[in-house]
């Protein structure tokens, strides 16, 4: 009977040691709202590309209209204890014409969801296309850009066609401007971006 008593008795005993020392290392539970991921530009790539015809811009056809198409390659990185779900990322790109001249030329956005681990870094790819049609369109608005190809003593034709002739090499600095939408149960936050690529 002893036995027994003295087996049940180192049972229970190591049972509540085991208990308290489970209790004592559990992580507290997250206070308070997440703090904004940092969002980098790592790189980014030609996916893309065709270029224009040698007669550009004479006619609008098939022949005459080039493209290309670029992936925003961002690095997500989360600061916080616990996993963060990004919910949308959005960008606005510009194109350098010529020495601390930014011309906007597009756009991108995306709404897949991913989870960022505890401060872990994630990647996101966006891609963006752009034809001379909507290059020229974004150009060409009213007192936009006018001013600046002036200055550079250059016509938006000529500028298109310096682009294309030098962005299969990245010839050229690109920036990117935006700003991602994340959740988690203690909350949402927004996290802005900018950054120029190549450095």
């Amino acid at each position: 009977m002893r036995r027994y008593f003295w087996l049940l008795s180192t049972i229970l005993l190591v049972a509540v040691i085991g208990f308290v020392a489970w209790g004592g290392c559990a992580a507290p539970a997250p206070a308070g709202p997440p703090a904004a991921p940092e969002v980098k530009l790592n790189r980014i790539e030609v996916v893309k590309y065709e270029a224009l015809s040698k007669d550009f811009p004479k006619g609008y056809s098939s022949t005459a209209v080039g493209f290309f198409e670029l992936a925003l390659i961002l690095d997500i990185t989360n600061p916080n204890d616990y996993p963060i779900k990004l919910e949308a990322a959005r960008a606005a790109i510009e194109f350098e014409g010529g020495p601390d001249k930014w011309f906007g030329v597009g756009a991108t956005q995306a709404y897949e969801y991913q989870w960022v681990p505890a401060k872990m870094t994630n990647q996101l790819r966006l891609n963006a296309l752009f034809t001379t049609r909507v290059v020229t369109l974004a150009l060409l608005v009213p007192g936009a850009h006018a001013p600046m190809l002036k200055a550079l003593g250059m016509s938006h034709n000529d500028m298109i066609r310096k682009w294309w002739d030098e962005v299969d090499d990245l010839g050229f600095k690109i920036r990117v401007n935006g700003d991602m939408n994340f959740t988690s149960p203690q909350g949402d936050v927004t996290a802005t971006f900018s950054d120029v690529f190549p450095k």
